[in-house]
């Protein structure tokens, strides 16, 4: 069986395509998240929404393997991406004191804020098992995803 090449631009594409059309909150994000998860360097993926007491990320829709359930905004790089409401492209997180090692076998990260007007209101999170998986252009695409929500 022969593979067929892996179009990143194509497969944005398509994921921004179908965003235009309305759908529950919970029926996005898991269009979303299933499209990306046939992206072959992504390992885990989903959502942290921020909690009413504004502190915390809950885990929401995910795909991969168990996860980190709450997670701090004083820690790790989905916490760093709610506090300061930017983009995190991490091509290496053990070189990050604050990471947070939901996962033992993740090796770079791409973390991109989910907003309301200029309130945060989520994350989405994307993990690889290999270094420098993510690149500008995954973030510029991540971005007009989340735009959507």
């Amino acid at each position: 069986m022969t593979l067929e090449p892996f179009d990143k631009k194509e497969a944005y594409e398509r994921i921004l395509g179908f965003l235009n059309a309305k759908k529950d909150k919970t029926a996005i994000r898991s269009e979303i998240l299933n499209e990306l998860a046939a992206f072959p360097y992504i390992d885990w993926i989903g959502f942290y929404d921020l909690a009413e007491n504004g502190a915390t990320l809950v885990l929401g829709e995910y795909i991969g393997s168990l996860a980190c359930e709450r997670i701090p905004l004083a820690k790790g790089v989905c916490g760093k991406c709610a506090r300061e409401g930017t983009s995190q492209l991490v091509p290496d997180v053990t070189a990050l004191a604050y990471h947070i090692a939901c996962s033992s076998s993740t090796q770079s990260e791409a973390v991109v804020p989910v907003k309301r007007g200029d309130e945060i209101i989520a994350v989405l999170d994307l993990d690889s098992d290999a270094l420098s998986a993510f690149a500008e252009e995954d973030i510029m695409y991540l971005e007009r995803i989340a735009s959507y929500l």
